[in-house]
């Protein structure tokens, strides 16, 4: 089984606009547990 978990979450700014940010993970259920199609995200990236 692939399961694919999408990750959102948004806050407002102080300005009244809103920040958002999103991750897309991808895995294959084993047996043994999970295998990630791609290296899982484990930092954040600050893109201005």
């Amino acid at each position: 089984m692939v399961f694919a978990f999408d990750g959102f979450h948004a806050w407002m700014l102080e300005n009244g606009g809103t920040k958002t940010i999103s991750v897309e993970e991808m895995v294959v259920i084993t047996e043994d547990g999970a295998r990630w199609l791609i290296p899982p995200q484990e930092e954040l990236v600050l893109v201005d």
